[in-house]
């Protein structure tokens, strides 16, 4: 029988799923990039746990590991089921410390129901946390199934991947348009410096929270030489944030292959590319 090696990258947005496959040896050629239309708004299901709602596409991801049978799979998670925050190195080195900062950030759930994730940040002083409720990741192992590695990854994990796929040495920013929330992560000299979310109800409202949060994340109006633009609606996202951005920034959209520096047997696509690049970010980089 024929082994597995392919790499599969899925993401959600609205009632969509966004497939991308490469195959091990060429890490940087799209074998398939896809979308996949379900009736169901698939965020808010995964939210509620909502089975009947979820059955489509559950199947449409069996179908997609029964076609390709990668190896491999890499899915972005929701950022707003997320806790992200930037912890002190001297309190992350003392265990007693890091506990009592995680149990005041995870009161009102049993510290079991909790997995914490770290990461390096361009400053040596501080630890990126990433918490993740089990009950939640609970509901996307059920949708993936028996794949045979699983790999769950967070929106400003996007920016890493890049880092890894193009050897970025300078600055840049990712901005990332989902239905209820703007993601936000800040990378120099091949890391990460910060990263958050912003959520909305209403899109047209980004610029007073944009403000409300420059206010205190500094981060946010530095200057970077490029900012990286995916997600939904990004024509709309540019122009409600451009004028609050660094103004010698080159705004990149990945709306395109070129922009994305990868290729594929496919050039024209029925959907917008830019709301498949987490996708295809992960799909890349064996």
């Amino acid at each position: 029988m024929e082994q597995p090696e392919g790499l599969l990258g899925l993401c959600i947005n609205r009632n969509k799923l966004y497939y991308a496959l490469t195959n091990k040896g060429n890490a940087s050629h799209l074998h398939h990039i896809g979308s996949m239309e379900l009736a169901s708004d698939l965020p808010a299901a995964i939210r509620n746990d909502e089975a009947s709602k979820l059955e489509s596409l559950s199947k449409v991801i069996k179908r997609l590991r029964d076609n390709f049978r990668p190896a491999q799979v890499r899915m972005l998670t929701l950022p707003d089921l997320e806790c992200w925050t930037t912890f002190p190195k001297l309190v992350y080195d003392d265990s007693v410390e890091r506990e009592a900062h995680l149990n005041a950030l995870t009161k009102g759930f049993t510290r079991d129901s909790v997995e914490p994730y770290w990461f390096e940040l361009s400053g040596r002083d501080f630890r990126f946390l990433t918490l993740r409720n089990r009950t939640v990741m609970s509901v996307f192992d059920k949708l993936l199934g028996p794949f045979p590695s699983i790999e769950y990854c967070s929106d400003f994990e996007i920016g890493s991947q890049w880092l890894t796929h193009t050897r970025h040495k300078g600055s840049f920013m990712t901005l990332a348009l989902y239905d209820n929330c703007l993601c936000a992560a800040s990378f120099m000299l091949g890391k990460m410096r910060a990263a958050t979310y912003i959520p909305f109800t209403s899109v047209d409202d980004l610029p007073y929270f944009w403000l409300q949060q420059s206010a205190h994340l500094k981060w946010l109006k530095g200057i970077h030489e490029e900012v990286l633009i995916y997600g939904l609606d990004t024509h709309k996202l540019v122009n409600l944030l451009r004028p609050y951005l660094d103004p010698s920034s080159a705004i990149v959209r990945m709306d395109n292959l070129a922009n994305m520096k990868v290729d594929a047997d496919e050039k024209t696509y029925g959907f917008n590319l830019e709301e498949a690049f987490p996708a295809i970010i992960l799909s890349l980089g064996h």
